[in-house]
């Protein structure tokens, strides 16, 4: 693949980018399609630039999705640990505890 800054070098060193020079159809046309094939080189490495970033992007939510479980999934039991330690603390007290909903984690 020819490298965009060498493209742009070579069509500068050959001047056909002065708008100044009277140029034959043929040179008009090469001229567009030199800069097209620059501007073409540009947005491939800009979209491979801006894929390369969303992955690392997507890398680092997982990995926080992950650690959110991690700390839920503690955090669930560590409240139904709670919830059974306040129902035995009121059985040998001898006092009735409140019904209440025991929380089984999201639905």
């Amino acid at each position: 693949m020819i490298d965009i800054l060498e493209l742009h070098r070579v069509v500068m060193a050959q001047g056909m980018t002065s708008a100044g020079n009277h140029q034959t159809p043929q040179q008009l046309a090469d001229e567009a399609t030199k800069k097209r094939e620059i501007r073409l080189m540009k947005n491939r490495e800009a979209a491979r630039h801006c894929r390369v970033k969303k992955k690392e992007y997507v890398k680092c939510l997982e990995e926080r999705v992950q650690i959110l479980e991690s700390q839920n999934k503690k955090l669930i039991e560590e409240l139904k640990s709670l919830q059974e330690f306040y129902k035995s603390s009121h059985v040998t007290i001898g006092m009735t505890p409140q019904p209440k909903k025991e929380y089984t984690g999201p639905e």
